[in-house]
């Protein structure tokens, strides 16, 4: 999910604003210059070792390390003018209340945020536990729009809802991925075949 998210965000070109709540600063870093450069941990790594000139991240891109409450992420927002706000993950913003209390104020606020600040706001979220497990004839499930951990008021209040589904593995450090929309708001579903490598965190369709 993240891998996804950070391939798009490099890509883009958009001014984008991306809360990093679940890794740590510097591992989120490298991993965007890994994506910007088509590079493997271990080639960064020989990189600097060999005295390679510092690589930077995008300008259009900035990283938000704290976890913020609605408040904070509206601010930051406004000020950066951002254009894409990547929240990874969901469950790291700090709003009071129980958890239903709290991920609707979440749902809500983004929602809000998204269309008075005309921005698009990409939330990272969990499937839950029963949805990761194989039924009971040992085959994998099919996620679906309910598949998102805890409630689905996420799922209610967004406009799109995009699963990111293990398939096979391929050659040369290759694994293939499904795309697919499970909720699009006036717009064709759709179901992109990638092929996604590890090393590099890079996507490519395949069809």
């Amino acid at each position: 999910k993240s891998a996804l998210a950070q391939f798009v965000a490099v890509n883009a070109g958009l001014r984008t604003l991306y809360l990093t709540l679940e890794m740590s600063e510097q591992l989120t870093m490298r991993r965007f210059l890994q994506v910007k450069h088509g590079i493997s941990k271990e080639q960064l790594s020989r990189h600097y070792q060999n005295g390679g000139a510092p690589l930077g991240l995008d300008e259009h891109i900035k990283l938000v390390v704290a976890p913020p409450n609605l408040n904070g992420i509206r601010e930051i927002i406004a000020s950066e003018k951002a254009q894409l706000v990547i929240i990874d993950v969901i469950d790291a913003i700090i709003e009071p209340g129980d958890e239903y209390a709290r991920m609707s104020a979440v749902a809500l606020g983004l929602r809000t945020m998204a269309t008075n600040q005309n921005c698009i706001i990409w939330m990272i979220h969990h499937i839950d536990k029963n949805s990761a497990l194989p039924d009971w004839k040992g085959n994998k499930k099919d996620l679906t729009v309910h598949s998102g951990k805890g409630t689905t008021l996420l799922q209610q209040k967004s406009d799109k809802v995009i699963a990111i589904e293990p398939m096979k593995e391929g050659p040369n450090s290759q694994l293939i991925r499904r795309i697919s929309s499970l909720k699009s708001r006036d717009e064709t579903p759709f179901n992109i075949i990638a092929s996604y490598n590890w090393k590099t965190f890079r996507f490519e369709a395949t069809q």
